[in-house]
């Protein structure tokens, strides 16, 4: 096997593979987001989250706009779930789909959180299956495969 022993090309697969699952800052910025959120640190949470939010970073973009629309700013709130919402996150589906229900931050369309929400619903968004049997008047089916 030559000067390389099996013992280093393993520990070097490792290092590479380790490499390879590192958290991406946005990830990190995301957590240390929530972590402060948690703390109840509303502007550490902001400060953390706002560039990875801008970096399109969907989680951050969710997290972000739920502390913004609950801190009474639901136009930028309801951008950022629509920023998620467009690249298929269920989460910003579900929260943009409530603001279009209610007409926060945005033009009341019901029919438009009708589909946002069957969007979340179908990725398995349990909020989204409930407000769903709501909408349509039946009671939220519990114990529903996912």
């Amino acid at each position: 096997m030559g000067r390389l022993g099996r013992g280093t090309i393993a520990a070097a697969a490792l290092v590479c593979a380790g490499v390879a699952v590192a958290a991406a800052p946005e990830d990190d910025a995301h957590r240390r987001g929530l972590q402060a959120y948690q703390r109840g640190d509303v502007v550490a949470a902001m400060a953390a989250l706002r560039p990875a939010a801008r970096a399109g970073h969907a989680p951050s973009q969710v997290l972000l706009a739920f502390i913004l629309d609950r801190g009474d700013f639901p136009l930028e709130a309801a951008q950022l779930y629509r920023q998620a919402a467009e690249q298929g996150d269920a989460e910003g589906q579900a929260g943009l789909a409530n603001l279009l229900l209610t007409g926060r931050g945005i033009a009341k369309d019901e029919k438009a959180a009708f589909e946002q929400f069957s969007k979340a619903a179908a990725q398995g968004h349990e909020g989204a299956r409930q407000a769903l049997a709501q909408l349509a008047g039946a009671p939220a089916a519990s114990g529903v495969p996912r």
